[in-house]
């Protein structure tokens, strides 16, 4: 540090700081919160060499994944990496809220998944990626190629999510993370986990979103043979038609048809602060309820919030 400062006297280096070793740079740092869906034998909160999303980053990833049902039917669909990802298809899949310091100057995303259990990183081929916090915005990534006119309506749907929505994802190396080890480090450190918040089952925070969307737009589910069938292509084109607009399976989606998404992001953040009790969501394994800050007022919703209780409550876990 002494360094530091001698050479910004004689260099006459201005805005420099004496920056601790090991620490995040207060220059740059800031707090952010994102979720992460993963198997629940993982541990709560650990995020090293795993990707994260904030609100909308972290729906398309999970509502790109309703058009599994008749996207990954056909086995000439392998070349889907959602058809056989276990953030995905597991039945015993979570999400947690987690609040991270970060330095952000941010490097580019790197892909981490899991193989055999552990996951790893790996950077998109012809970018470069250091140990900093990755970050990419999802609309600006898929945005190209545009699908051509025939191809099948759940390619236009998973397209068009990702402009509708929008959003970040974000990935942790754990070569970056800012540990007890690194503490008296020379090296620079560039994200930390403030608060592991809460976990919640995915199925229950499927209830909530599908509820929510079907309340939307009833009388197009009540159409469909079966209304509550998820698998069906009634209810998957009722869904995104609903989310996007009836030619977001064929074109470009209109955001004049489009439902407002600020809709979903209630949805999806209730079973984490439950705006209504009487719903059993948000409640905490030890059986409190999770309520929203007193300096929070609840959103005026348009859609009705669903009045069964998913697992008894939508819990914790």
């Amino acid at each position: 540090c002494v360094i530091v400062w001698i050479t910004a006297i004689i260099g006459g280096l201005n805005g420099e700081s004496c920056v601790g070793v090991g620490r995040i740079d207060p220059r740059y740092a800031e707090n952010i919160t994102v979720y992460h869906i993963n198997e629940l034998n993982y541990t709560k909160g650990d995020i090293g060499n795993m990707d994260t999303a904030n609100v909308f980053g972290d729906l398309y990833f999970d509502l790109r994944s309703y058009v599994i049902p008749i996207a990954c039917k056909n086995p000439s669909a392998h070349w889907i990496p959602d058809c056989t990802n276990p953030e995905i298809d597991s039945s015993n899949l979570g999400i947690t809220e987690v609040v991270v310091e970060i330095d952000s100057r941010f490097t580019n995303y790197s892909r981490c998944n899991a193989v055999d259990g552990n996951y790893s990183c790996v950077c998109v081929p012809g970018l470069k990626c250091t140990t900093s916090v990755g970050r990419e915005d999802v609309a600006v990534s898929h945005k190209t190629p545009v699908p051509p006119r025939i191809f099948p309506d759940f390619m236009w749907w998973r397209y068009n999510l990702a402009q509708y929505l929008g959003g970040y994802w974000y990935s942790f190396l754990k070569e970056g993370e800012c540990t007890t080890n690194n503490k008296n480090s020379s090296s620079m450190c560039y994200w930390k986990v403030v608060e592991a918040r809460d976990r919640i089952r995915k199925n229950c925070s499927d209830v909530v979103i599908r509820s929510s969307v079907e309340s939307y737009n009833p009388s197009c589910f009540d159409a469909c043979d079966q209304p509550r069938n998820f698998s069906s292509l009634c209810w998957i084109s009722c869904f995104y038609s609903t989310l996007m607009g009836p030619s977001s399976s064929h074109n470009e989606f209109d955001p004049n048809e489009a439902m407002n998404k600020t809709l979903l992001e209630h949805a999806f953040t209730l079973p984490f602060r439950s705006l209504a009790i009487a719903t059993g969501a948000g409640q905490h394994s030890n059986g409190s309820i999770l309520r929203e800050p007193s300096n929070m007022p609840p959103p005026k919703l348009t859609f009705t919030l669903p009045t069964q209780r998913v697992d008894t409550v939508c819990p914790c876990v």
